[in-house]
């Protein structure tokens, strides 16, 4: 069972990492961090269970497309996913709950959050 504000954050910039775990856990959600799509799977194996996943697309080792094809095939709950890309659109078949586009205000962030989590309970 999901924690019902634990967030995922998949980054692997370490900057953009840090800014949005800060929003994030001002808005009073719970993060943890994972520098890649292969370092978020493999939490999500060993059975951390997020009440959403903040997803970069472009990473190094395993990007957020791979990621996320991989999370829904290994684990059939929903997790509400947003993905947060500074691409034009995302690519065909990405199964996202929401799209924040870089670069996104803190309060988009915060909007963004809040309606995800409130959808899922």
């Amino acid at each position: 069972m999901a924690d019902e504000r634990h967030v995922l954050l998949v980054e692997d910039d370490p900057d953009i990492r840090t800014a949005v775990a800060e929003i994030a856990t001002d808005a009073g959600f719970r993060v943890t961090e994972a520098i890649d799509g292969l370092a978020a799977l493999q939490l999500i194996d060993a059975g951390l269970r997020p009440s959403v996943i903040l997803l970069d697309l472009t990473m190094p080792r395993m990007d957020g497309t791979t990621f996320l094809a991989e999370v829904r095939e290994r684990h059939r709950e929903e997790v509400p996913v947003v993905v947060v890309t500074a691409a034009a659109e995302l690519p065909a078949g990405t199964r996202a709950t929401a799209t924040i586009f870089k670069p996104f205000t803190m309060e988009e962030l915060e909007e963004v959050l809040e309606r995800v989590t409130s959808a899922a309970r």
